[in-house]
């Protein structure tokens, strides 16, 4: 008879209907205590001091990441851009000539073509001095010349009537013209060994010369490279008066909605005052906790169905999934701090609100 009743209780077991029940619920995991927190906001802080000018954002408005909430007096700083952008474009045009390279450069080759001519001309000259052969030429015509005059002065001495006179002003003329030849020869060879030592003096200072067209070109070239540092310079110049420029706009951190001004128009802040509140709507974090006996399966990344009841409406459902699985078990309750993102599109859940979340545990990414 006990065994019979054994069996009777067995066969209840197997065809009851919630027999499979705890297996199937181990699928889904039910957490508790949950509320809907803030996953971003941000108390948006003036970051210069100065006057606000305008305010376009107000309680209420929905404003994206980077957009101007609030901006302080820019005036002052405008200029100053405006100063640093001339000087960047001065600096850029001196960067970019060079023309007193060029210009150093050709001055260089010039004077290394006059020294190459003058060296040129110096061995002319040096030939020139060296070159005898017209004054001796010269002499031995003037001695010739001297011979012939003195024989037919001789030959009239002893017979008048020898050498005609005509014949004798030949003589004397050619003699004349001998001495100015040997005489231009002479000057000639002079003016030849002075132009020598022209030509070397001239090739000494074109060496000077040359020497300094390097220095010129050498401090071409650096001018030139301190001119591209000057550039770079004003360019980083205008990068900090633009930042500082920027840096009078307050923009919104994150896409959300405004929900508190903090200062108005026309009023005075300070670096690190708060000046508005943005808070992120569109995306919030259940925040609940799970049986420690309910982590069999990694919950990390499953999907969840939050449920809630908004004022109005009937009960609606929103997906997300579980972001955060705390790593410690309370000692007294046993449970697990979970953290699941729900997306929230039309802004129809509100921080703070006590929702029902269901953990799909099998159905993973």
């Amino acid at each position: 008879m006990p065994m019979l009743d054994g069996m009777l209780w067995l066969a209840v077991l197997l065809v009851w209907p919630g027999a499979d029940g705890p297996a199937k619920e181990k699928d889904v995991v039910k957490a508790s205590t949950v509320h809907l927190r803030l996953i971003e906001q941000a108390d948006v802080p003036a970051q210069v001091s100065g006057i606000l000018t305008s305010i376009p954002a107000k309680e209420g408005t929905l404003v994206a990441e980077g957009d101007v909430v609030a901006q302080i007096d820019d005036s002052d700083a405008r200029l100053s851009a405006d100063r640093a952008r001339l000087d960047l474009q001065i600096a850029s045009k001196k960067a970019a000539s060079s023309l007193k390279v060029s210009v150093a450069k050709n001055a260089l080759t010039e004077t290394r073509f006059a020294k190459s001519r003058a060296e040129l001309e110096l061995e002319a000259a040096k030939r020139m001095a060296e070159n005898e052969a017209p004054i001796k030429y010269a002499k031995r015509g003037l001695e010739v010349a001297t011979s012939h005059l003195k024989r037919a002065q001789n030959s009239r001495k002893t017979l008048a009537a020898s050498v005609s006179d005509n014949e004798m002003d030949n003589l004397l003329l050619n003699f004349e013209k001998m001495t100015y030849e040997a005489d231009k020869a002479d000057y000639e060879l002079a003016v030849a060994r002075l132009t020598e030592r022209v030509k070397k003096s001239d090739i000494d200072s074109l060496e000077l010369s040359i020497v300094q067209s390097e220095l010129a070109v050498q401090q071409a070239e650096e001018d030139a490279q301190i001119t591209g540092l000057t550039k770079l310079v004003k360019q980083n110049e205008l990068a900090v008066v633009e930042r500082d420029l920027e840096r009078r706009k307050i923009t919104a951190p994150l896409a959300g909605m405004v929900v508190q001004v903090l200062h108005r128009r026309g009023e005075w802040v300070q670096p690190g005052e708060k000046v508005l509140r943005i808070l992120r709507l569109d995306r919030l974090r259940a925040e609940g906790f799970v049986q420690s006996k309910d982590l069999e399966s990694d919950l990390m990344d499953a999907p969840v169905r939050v449920r809630v009841a908004l004022p109005g409406k009937p009960e609606a459902e929103f997906a997300g999934r579980i972001v955060f699985v705390s790593p410690e078990i309370d000692a007294v309750n046993s449970q697990v701090r979970v953290f699941a993102e729900i997306d929230n599109p039309k802004f129809e859940l509100r921080p703070g609100l006590r929702v029902e979340m269901t953990i799909d545990a099998k159905a993973k990414k």
